[in-house]
């Protein structure tokens, strides 16, 4: 895997499942028990904090990390942009646009997230500058589509697209939250409810298949995704 490696004055090196923009930069991951920096290349300082991205292999246990190789340099591959795409094909005419208020935008916005069926909203920008005249809004919702829909419409002339969710957004909130509160063994980096994909994602120091069998016992299969910060190798 790639990771940042962090190490702190008076601390062991870690690996970082984040870092902190601060300066120096901070982080909390598993230490490394076996770290040297006087082997690898491609590391900085800054008051006392010593950092560098590399590929390590090693094994995990104890909420400890192990080198069984040596580290190379490395960096992360560029970021992928996903979940701002339109849940519905475009209108053979094009999408519509509108010149919109900020009060119309606000009036809109709170009407589509009021209902207690609401799943998500998400906004495909359309150019370098929010425009809510041009932008296409994904608003879902786990029923009578419709209805939502009319509503919508008849307070909103930008473009719109409304869709149907099998869970409610505070569905998938509620399962994050017992997630989180009892992860069962798992160490946590992060959680969200994904109003795109309608699911729980989860991101775990260390996971495995039979990590996701037991969360699709817990919840129902597929609803909370879980991956693993470490992966396996060989």
């Amino acid at each position: 895997m790639v990771a940042v490696v962090l190490q702190a004055p008076g601390k062991k090196a870690e690996l970082c499942p984040g870092v902190l923009t601060s300066m120096p930069p901070q982080c909390s991951g598993p230490a490394i028990r076996n770290w040297r920096w006087a082997d690898v290349e491609g590391s900085s300082s800054f008051s006392g904090v010593t950092s560098g991205t590399y590929r390590v292999v090693g094994t995990y246990g104890d909420g400890r990390f192990t080198l069984t190789e040596k580290p190379t340099v490395a960096t992360f591959p560029p970021a992928v942009s996903v979940g701002t795409t339109p849940g519905c094909p475009e209108p053979s005419g094009g999408w519509p646009t509108a010149s919109v208020t900020f009060a119309q935008y606000q009036q809109f916005v709170a009407a589509a997230q009021s209902p207690s069926d609401f799943a998500g909203l998400w906004v495909h920008q359309l150019g370098p500058v929010a425009n809510p005249g041009k932008d296409i809004y994904t608003l879902a919702y786990t029923g009578d589509i419709a209805t939502h829909e009319a509503a919508l419409r008849a307070i909103w002339p930008g473009p719109l697209c409304v869709v149907e969710h099998s869970r409610s957004l505070a569905q998938l909130q509620a399962v994050e939250a017992a997630v989180t509160s009892d992860p069962r063994g798992l160490v946590l980096i992060s959680s969200a409810a994904d109003q795109v994909r309608n699911v729980v994602t989860i991101e775990a120091i260390l996971a495995t298949r039979a990590d996701q069998q037991k969360l699709d016992r817990r919840f129902g299969s597929g609803i909370v995704q879980i991956t693993s910060w470490l992966q396996p190798v060989g």
